[in-house]
């Protein structure tokens, strides 16, 4: 058995949190938590919770001792933490006694949901101090293998540290769970009602930091109630719950009680600043009108409590006239997004930015469909133009898939939910657990087997009700869970984001995240769907495509064709179609390819690429070279519509070989005489038809109709092209031409990113560079709703 060297180092202080510092302060040899991997589990005290005796009712008791399995009633244990914390049917880590004999420490109950696994080592790190009260101890029948020593309740493991300075120490370095952690323990030893209220305040910070808002609001109801009470506490400690508790509901998406809150918190200050007049008038009158010159001949202390109450105030202004803002826009739909879509690269807040805004949804609703025997989808509840802003969703969970996940186990005796095999679920996980009134929502949701328990109605998150305090805690289905993330889950691009497993943090890398959004996965899915949708930060944003009539339904496309191969649309299109598959036409005639046609067609574009490649090849260039290079692309590009059997005009793998020839037909832009005007203009039409949009360029409208579905910024970069030809051409006709073209991006624009022409202009600054003298002239061809 291994013994723990001593420094000669003595206890002064024998009694039992003395014992518990003096241990923590011993030298110790290292022990992972591998070895431990494989220790199973026996079934013993299932202790939900735990009344804590007195330290004094206690006596100490040592592993040689304890020769019985049973739960040692009136002792406390002395320990320490002897290797890394693993997760064995909950969490435990190895720890050693006075004497040095190893044992395994199950902590049941401990909430994990939302711990990082990078975390774990820091719970229980090596050379922790534990006092544990009234063990359940299990003597191991396995030769080799330690006994173990079961804790009921969190409470029940008193570490040895400062908990209030170690939680103050998490939340610098931006670790807030493991400051909750200690801001709990802090509030367990808190000896005076005052401790108490000041330990959880900083305990709802260290909550709302770490993505809980319900245990935030649950927080600052308590510190409400003492204040209530008549305890005495700091200067501004009721503005900084109000405050507090007023950022958790909104993180909540609870806006409407968040307004009663702010209320609340502007009534407040209006009598502390009647208070400070009742002081030195000359403070009050600083406090509103912010004119420091109010401030000469008073005190220092005065002034010092004016510019916190001033700060304080300010701030609160500050975020009720974005608070106003925001109402305005969730009941309005006027948005302003483009700011959020020029943000930082990597986003503030991996794997996005999340943006304070509220929810919009617009002229739809979920209905039933008959076509859809019996299911239900997103209808249009009046005629809605292209262009239009549908739905303005904040996430409900956000996951990176190339993180570690989340632990989302709330470790309960008699059901341990396993963990996630997905990021997303684990992010579900730990926002239900933290909020359960969000599971009556959730169970709106469809899960693969059958019709949801509850109906779903768009905004229901917003109107829930949430307890004051904290309720008992709930057991979750992990398994339902993750059916409910694989079913409703959004997949986006990936975001450039530091490489987690690169030893160099620093590194950008790419990853793919993923999001789960209550109203958006109420829409049903079409390959050629009638709606562009994309995300901005942490908001699903949809709008319409083409026009819809109401009482039609509005579709979005789950798999977007543009981005994704076939074989992985067809995989996610069979969880919702099952063997039959999609039914639109472009699946039909996708699956309908064999694998010779396939083969073939993969040659074909192999064969463009390199023919496209060899025309920018440096040498000298001349028109009949240009036609002859032009002419041979163009019979690649036919080879490769010949392998196209359907009537589906929607071919997204032909937009960039289009896209392809309307640059070689501008030439090497050398010489305006080998710009092909004829055929850049077919070679345009043709990869807007492939990208699924039409557009007349004989006619007076400037506008796309309908717009493409897909390759759209493949599209706008030709279209540049083309205009540009036509500005080097030189003559008024060109000119106009290159007019009308401008003025049907922008209209795109508008319709797929609801821009103005001021935004278009800046989306666009690079490739319209050469336009500026189009500007003024562009607002006269926009469509009438965006003058």
């Amino acid at each position: 058995m291994t013994k723990v060297r001593r420094k000669g180092a003595s206890a002064t202080d024998y009694s039992p949190r003395g014992l518990i510092e003096w241990f923590s302060r011993l030298d110790l040899e290292y022990t992972t938590g591998d070895e431990y991997d494989e220790y199973d589990d026996n079934d013993i005290d299932r202790t939900r919770a735990s009344i804590l005796p007195p330290l004094s009712d206690l006596k100490p008791i040592r592993l040689a001792e304890m020769d019985t399995t049973k739960k040692y009633s009136g002792r406390y244990l002395l320990c320490r933490a002897k290797g890394a914390p693993f997760l064995r049917y909950g969490l435990a880590f190895p720890a050693e006694d006075q004497d040095g004999h190893l044992f395994i420490v199950y902590a049941r109950n401990y909430p994990l949901y939302g711990v990082k696994q990078t975390d774990l080592d820091k719970l229980f790190f090596p050379g922790t101090g534990l006092l544990i009260r009234e063990p359940a101890f299990t003597l191991s029948t396995t030769e080799g293998m330690p006994s173990d020593v079961r804790v009921s309740s969190p409470t029940d493991m008193e570490p040895g540290y400062d908990p209030y300075a170690a939680g103050q120490a998490y939340l610098d370095a931006e670790q807030p769970y493991l400051a909750v952690q200690a801001f709990t323990e802090a509030i367990a030893r808190a000896e005076t009602q005052q401790d108490t209220v000041r330990v959880t305040l900083k305990r709802a910070h260290a909550n709302l930091k770490a993505g809980r808002p319900a245990a935030a609001y649950h927080d600052t109801s308590i510190v409400l109630m003492y204040l209530d009470m008549g305890v005495p506490v700091a200067l501004g400690d009721r503005s900084v719950a109000l405050t507090t508790r007023l950022n958790a509901l909104s993180a909540a998406g609870l806006h409407d009680l968040a307004e009663l809150v702010r209320d609340d918190l502007f009534s407040l200050h209006e009598d502390e600043v009647t208070r400070l007049d009742g002081i030195d008038e000359a403070l009050g009158k600083f406090i509103r009108s912010g004119d420091d010159s109010h401030l000469k001949g008073t005190t220092v202390e005065g002034q010092i409590a004016a510019y916190k109450m001033y700060g304080r105030i300010e701030g609160a202004r500050r975020r009720q006239q974005h608070a106003q803002e925001c109402k305005k826009a969730s009941e309005s739909g006027d948005y302003n997004l483009f700011p959020f879509e020029q943000g930082p690269s990597p986003p503030l807040k991996p794997p996005c930015d999340r943006l304070k805004l509220r929810d919009y949804v617009g002229p739809i609703r979920v209905a039933q469909l008959k076509k859809r025997t019996g299911g239900r989808g997103v209808i249009a509840t009046r005629d809605i133009k292209p262009g239009e802003l549908l739905l303005v969703e904040k996430a409900f969970a956000v996951a990176d898939f190339g993180t570690l996940h989340d632990l989302s186990i709330d470790a309960q005796a008699d059901q341990i939910p396993h963990r996630p095999k997905h990021a997303l679920a684990a992010e579900v996980a730990a926002r239900v657990l933290d909020d359960p009134s969000t599971l009556s929502v959730l169970e709106s949701l469809f899960d693969g087997r059958g019709s949801p328990e509850r109906p779903l109605v768009f905004g229901a998150l917003s109107k829930r009700s949430i307890p004051k305090y904290a309720s008992a805690p709930i057991s979750l289905d992990m398994d339902w869970v993750e059916r409910i993330c694989r079913f409703n889950g959004f997949n986006f691009p990936p975001s450039c984001l530091p490489e987690l497993d690169s030893p160099n943090l620093g590194a950008p890398g790419w990853r793919t995240w993923s999001a789960l959004f209550l109203n958006g996965s109420a829409f049903n899915h079409s390959c050629l769907p009638n709606t562009y949708h994309k995300t901005v930060g942490d908001l699903l944003v949809v709008r319409a495509r083409v026009p819809v009539k109401k009482g039609k339904e509005v579709y979005v496309s789950y798999a977007p064709i543009d981005r994704t191969p076939s074989h992985e649309i067809w995989d996610v299109l069979d969880r919702h179609f099952g063997d039959n598959g999609c039914p639109c036409a472009y699946c039909v005639e996708t699956k309908d390819d064999d694998n010779n046609v396939l083969e073939h067609r993969q040659n074909a574009l192999d064969q463009f690429d390199e023919a496209f490649d060899d025309f920018f090849a440096p040498r000298e260039s001349t028109p009949e070279a240009c036609a002859e290079q032009y002419a041979h692309m163009s019979t690649i590009v036919a080879d490769i519509c010949s392998t196209y059997m359907g009537d589906c005009n929607v071919k997204p793998e032909l937009v960039e070989p289009y896209a392809k020839l309307v640059e070689v037909a501008s030439g090497d832009r050398r010489s305006t005489d080998t710009v092909l005007h004829g055929p850049m203009a077919v070679a345009w039409s043709n990869a807007v038809a492939a990208a699924g949009g039409a557009c007349d360029l004989s006619g007076d409208v400037c506008e796309f109709d309908p717009a493409p579905l897909c390759w759209t910024e493949t599209i706008v970069e030709s279209t540049f092209e083309y205009a540009q030809a036509c500005i080097e051409e030189g003559s008024p006709a060109a000119s106009a031409r290159a007019l009308h073209l401008l003025t049907i991006l922008a209209n795109l624009s508008r319709v797929e990113h609801g821009d103005n022409l001021e935004h278009f202009w800046r989306r666009w600054r690079t490739n319209l560079s050469e336009f500026e003298e189009f500007k003024e002239r562009l607002v006269e061809g926009m469509a009438e709703g965006d003058k």
